[in-house]
């Protein structure tokens, strides 16, 4: 009986990791472009090697600031 609980858990954490995903992929095609680059209406974030975190941006800059300043792209989905 207890298998059948972790079966389900871990097909709940996968289905939300699909959906998180095609979330993120959505927000980039269909609102990046549209809103331009200003970073204040984005929805992703750096997490710096140093443990700080950078303001709201757009997915092309928060990608390009983790590429030249060292860290991880996180969004708030």
């Amino acid at each position: 009986m207890e298998q059948t609980k972790e079966l389900s858990t871990k097909k709940q954490w996968t289905l939300y990791g699909v959906v998180r995903f095609l979330k993120r992929e959505w927000y980039k095609l269909a609102f990046y472009e549209g809103r331009g680059n200003n970073r204040n209406k984005g929805k992703f974030k750096v997490l710096y090697d140093d443990g700080r975190m950078s303001e709201n941006m757009c997915w092309k800059v928060a990608n390009d600031y983790a590429q030249m300043f060292g860290g991880k792209v996180l969004d708030s989905f």
